[in-house]
């Protein structure tokens, strides 16, 4: 039996080598979903290049939001996370956010503002909402997110949720430790989400430390035992090529990972486990 799956290449837009190395993928069939961050002085440019994008192979590449709220500049003017006008890192959002020391309205201008640029390039919103580091999960952003996307997708919106059992996460023994946290943090999300009626994948995967001992075919087929139906797993490919004024912290990983998804190796490990791509729609 066929078990379809969502695969889904993150950070579209972050720079030009990034979005190229999607396309091509996507061109090939090898991919389902690209989350644009709409925060990328490159997306316009990138964006109008997927704009009537149709995969040779694949069928339809869905596009959804990857809702920024770290490292990079917002589109808004957010006195009480960016201060300065940067976006703070992951470990001081995430305090901030366990805290409730989060500006609830301030959140809720910037989402609005991402999802605004998203549509003014393609014209038409997005086909998904996840978040950059995940943090479309984290609590107020969580509640916000919620209120936003359905307002503007509507309300069966397809979200990404992180949310996987710890058996599952042990079993496959891959960056234990980040999983079980991105997991958990997740977990009230994914309720508020099917509570609301909203859809989304059901199990995720993708997880990784970007370790460059990881072995990235070895990953993929951890990442693809036991496939469940709608599961989604997420990937980071792209060709390296760094541009001054953005700090990709996994752009050393990418062309691995890019090159393992444009392989024949990926190709049969998707026959040899039965599994089909689809998109989220």
């Amino acid at each position: 039996m066929i078990t379809p799956i969502f695969l889904c290449a993150d950070d579209y837009a972050l720079t030009p080598g990034i979005s190229r190395g999607i396309r091509d993928l996507a061109a090939a069939g090898r991919l389902s979903a690209t989350s644009a961050m709409t925060v990328s002085p490159y997306w316009d440019q990138e964006g109008h290049l997927l704009k009537g994008f149709e995969p040779v192979l694949s069928g339809r590449l869905a596009v959804g939001l990857h809702f920024t709220l770290t490292d990079y500049k917002p589109l808004t003017n957010m006195h009480d996370l960016a201060p300065n006008g940067g976006l703070p890192g992951l470990g001081s959002l995430l305090k901030a956010a366990l805290r409730r020391r989060i500006d609830r309205d301030e959140i809720a201008r910037e989402l609005t503002a991402q999802i605004d640029r998203f549509q003014a390039v393609m014209g038409v919103p997005p086909a998904y909402l996840d978040g950059h580091h995940h943090v479309h999960q984290l609590p107020i952003i969580r509640d916000v997110v919620i209120e936003i996307t359905r307002e503007r997708l509507g309300p069966r919106a397809f979200v990404r949720t992180c949310d996987e059992s710890l058996g599952a996460i042990l079993r496959r023994g891959v960056a234990v430790p980040r999983a079980t946290i991105i997991s958990l943090l997740g977990r009230t999300f994914a309720k508020q989400a099917r509570h609301r009626g909203f859809r989304g994948n059901r199990g995720f995967r993708g997880v990784r430390n970007f370790d460059p001992q990881e072995n990235v075919s070895r990953l993929f087929d951890a990442y693809l035992t036991n496939p469940k139906p709608n599961m989604m797993i997420m990937c980071h490919p792209g060709y390296d090529e760094p541009v001054p004024d953005i700090d990709d912290e996994v752009h050393a990983s990418r062309p691995e990972e890019l090159a393992f998804l444009a392989s024949d190796a990926f190709a049969k490990l998707l026959r040899e486990r039965d599994v089909e791509l689809i998109a989220p729609d």
